[in-house]
């Protein structure tokens, strides 16, 4: 942008030029504050690739563009177009380091998916079935003493003994005092 200033340029270019800086700026303060983090739902290597292929194809054209458009060169004019066509090879090179990144990933189920609202969960709590055999929190059992939620019944912790002597390993932690 400085070196055009010399010179009269086409809008155009300065348009590009303009863009590209505030693109780039764009993901370096994303990048260096580590704002992805916090935006998971944009796929941002993928964003990342589409913005390195577009800046080549913006920034080679404008270089295409800036020499068919002059007939005389002057300095400051043709030391800008080779900027730009350091910035759009940058750009292509960096294409290629990110296919090494892409390289066995695979894509996450549901990224996009919207979470389930609390209502929606609540709801389906009401209408599921009781089991048989179990007492809901509170109620009373055949025993006649009452339920907390997540305590076992008498008939449960039976079953799991059964479980536990017919030759499978008891499930708690390992290890303690022998």
């Amino acid at each position: 942008m400085i070196m055009f200033t010399g010179t009269s340029v086409h809008p155009l270019l300065t348009l590009i030029v303009t863009m590209e800086i505030s693109i780039f700026c764009f993901f370096f303060v994303v990048y260096t504050l580590a704002i992805q983090r916090y935006l998971p739902f944009i796929l941002w290597p993928v964003s990342d690739l589409l913005n390195d292929l577009f800046a080549t194809i913006f920034l080679v054209g404008a270089v295409v563009f800036a020499v068919k458009t002059r007939q005389t060169m002057p300095t400051n004019y043709f030391i800008a177009v080779i900027l730009i066509g350091v910035a759009g090879f940058f750009a292509f090179i960096d294409i290629f380091l990110q296919r090494k990144h892409f390289k066995g990933k695979r894509i996450r189920k549901n990224v996009l998916v919207p979470p389930v609202k609390r209502e929606q969960v609540k709801e389906k709590e009401v209408t599921k079935p009781k089991e048989e055999g179990k007492a809901a929190a509170g109620e009373k059992t055949k025993e006649g003493e009452k339920t907390k939620e997540g305590e076992k019944t008498k008939e449960e912790k039976t079953k799991e003994g059964e479980k536990t002597k017919e030759g499978e390993k008891p499930k708690g932690k390992k290890g303690g005092k022998k």
